[in-house]
């Protein structure tokens, strides 16, 4: 088939057109009418009932006139008037646009949820004179009402009011503000230069203090929750196929960033045998493989950012739903975002952990909190949503160890440690004994292989109970 995948479009399409020719030599021609789409919807999400109507004249010697209304939802939202006439080579187009007001939530039908969510108009009059290889644009466009909902974050961003100009096909900026839920602006300075349509090119800076990246409470829906706040400074320059971005951006403190992973690497089984059963989450015969997300790949760009994470910066992973199994840190370190012409991009660097907490709740009892111990620490590679765990927690247990042919008991005090390895898609949790204020037990748990530590250390969690 030609089309074997149609596109997801469905409406009503209608047309009345009259065309007019007014001579036999064909030197003078008119056509006008309507176009009309009634109940647009795009993969079943409505568009609305489009209107077009336009008037076109040519005439051999005086060029050709148009003019043209655009409306929505029986609104107008956009019209149109111009002429080509050969005769001028240096002007030989003349075009005026007026947008009183072009609803933006039309736009919503093409993105995805996850992607943005628009709402709000654009309002502005653009004039457009020259031959197209030296074309000449003015005007001024602005947002009225203008919010963009960004999905992947859950954080809605609200668009200023004030006019973009547009001067001898300069669109400057003069400061233009996004406004972040907490009312700190991201401010975008800079031209775009339209005079080559076919070289558009951009000179741009953007800069924020204390700006609200991440807004969202927790839910049931909700794969990332918390607040994160941040300080930028980016440049933005070249032509718009081949956009260098170079910039610093600095996480601050009060920042709480906490993912949810879908599928947990603490899922335990409970035998008959009382023995907790580690599942793992690459055995594809009893779970599904983990569901990552899939960054949308942009060709053209050469992006390198730094990223400086504040020493007071929290970050959580939420290894099960309910979140009574949670890793919790909190530290700071440098890392870099950089993305190569191609689309591939890499996140690298180290988080350096300073404190924070891994929360694990065993079968039958209370949930238990093991504290970070320093030297651990997070780090990518590649990925930015599957970076390398090296965390190691411990807990510490003191009880009554019973020697062997003595009845009474002494005290000793354990290290119950849980440790994560490997990447968050692949991540594995392991637990670990030992009792560095007793060198004879240490000595005795040094001769056990890894799995018996494990075993006692379960033991110990669940029944407070050393076996030996």
């Amino acid at each position: 088939a030609l089309f074997p995948t149609p596109p997801p479009i469905d409406g009503r399409f209608d047309t009345h057109i009259v065309l007019q020719q007014q001579d036999t030599t064909g030197t003078s021609l008119e056509a006008g009418g309507n176009v009309n789409v009634t109940d647009l919807q795009y993969d079943k999400r409505r568009v609305g009932t489009i209107g077009l109507g336009f008037d076109y004249r040519m005439e051999k010697g005086s060029g050709q006139q148009f003019d043209a209304k655009l409306s929505l939802d029986s609104t107008e939202v956009l019209s149109a008037r111009g002429s080509y006439t050969d005769t001028l080579p240096e002007r030989p187009l003349e075009l005026k646009v007026e947008l009183p007001g072009l609803p933006l939530t039309p736009v919503n039908a093409l993105l995805t949820p996850s992607m943005a969510q628009l709402s709000g108009a654009l309002k502005g009059k653009i004039a457009a004179t020259g031959s197209f290889q030296n074309l000449s644009v003015d005007g001024s466009l602005a947002f009225a009402e203008t919010a963009v909902e960004v999905g992947m974050i859950g954080t809605t961003f609200t668009l200023s009011p004030s006019p973009i100009s547009i001067d001898n096909s300069l669109v400057r900026f003069g400061n233009f503000q996004i406004i972040a839920p907490n009312k700190k602006p991201l401010t975008i300075d800079g031209q775009i230069n339209l005079r080559d349509f076919r070289a558009i090119t951009a000179d741009l800076l953007l800069t924020a203090s204390d700006f609200q990246v991440v807004n969202v409470a927790k839910s049931r829906k909700s794969m990332v929750y918390g607040q994160a706040y941040m300080d930028l400074n980016t440049k933005v320059k070249g032509r718009l196929d081949n956009l260098f971005v170079r910039g610093d951006v600095s996480l601050l403190g009060g920042t709480e960033v906490n993912y949810v992973m879908q599928d947990s690497p603490l899922e335990v089984k409970q035998q008959n045998q009382n023995i907790v059963t580690f599942v793992s989450f690459n055995d594809t015969t009893e779970f599904e493989q983990f569901d990552s997300i899939r960054p949308m790949k942009i060709n053209g760009l050469d992006i390198q950012v730094n990223v400086n994470v504040n020493n007071s910066v929290k970050l959580g992973v939420d290894l099960s739903e309910d979140a009574e199994n949670r890793v919790q840190l909190q530290g700071g370190g440098n890392l870099t975002y950089t993305m190569n012409q191609l689309g591939d991009s890499r996140f690298s660097g180290k988080y350096e952990v300073s404190g924070g907490f891994v929360r694990y709740k065993p079968p039958v009892i209370s949930e238990k909190s093991f504290d970070i111990v320093a030297g651990s620490y997070v780090e990518w590679s590649g990925e930015m949503l599957d970076p390398a765990f090296n965390l190691t927690a411990v807990d510490k247990v003191r009880t009554n160890v019973t020697s062997d042919g003595s009845d009474s008991g002494r005290p000793v005090t354990f290290d119950i440690s849980i440790n994560l390895r490997n990447t968050l898609s692949d991540l594995a949790v392991t637990f670990d004994l030992s009792a560095p204020e007793d060198l004879t037990m240490q000595n005795q748990l040094s001769s056990l292989t890894a799995e018996q530590r494990a075993s006692q250390a379960m033991s110990l969690l669940i029944y407070n109970t050393y076996t030996g």
